[in-house]
């Protein structure tokens, strides 16, 4: 299976947050966002998405806030500034967005 269906369990544990997050759960946002680094961060480096690592972190600092953990947003998001700028497509731009909207 390919496409939309076909995403490493990294990516999928991003989604998921993504998910939570817009349909308000903090907590289950949080928690597949912690599984998105997990998966993401055990792989060697060379495999290891940028994307991945910085949508899940500011999806990370979402639910966070919106769990009303400021100190906690804020280390989620140290994550997100490592990512290189070439690399900060549509997506990480949209969930940093949400998190400076909060």
């Amino acid at each position: 299976m390919a496409g939309e269906f076909g995403f490493p369990a990294d990516r999928l544990a991003m989604s998921n947050a993504s998910t939570c997050l817009l349909l308000g759960d903090g907590e289950q946002a949080e928690a597949a966002a912690r599984t998105a680094l997990d998966l993401v961060t055990g792989k060697p480096e060379a495999l290891r998405s940028a994307r991945v690592v910085g949508g899940a972190a500011a999806d990370l600092a979402a639910a966070r806030l919106l769990c009303g953990d400021l100190d906690g947003a804020a280390d989620a998001l140290e994550r997100v500034w490592i990512v290189p700028g070439e690399q900060r497509a549509t997506g990480l731009l949209t969930r940093t967005a949400r998190v400076a909207a909060h």
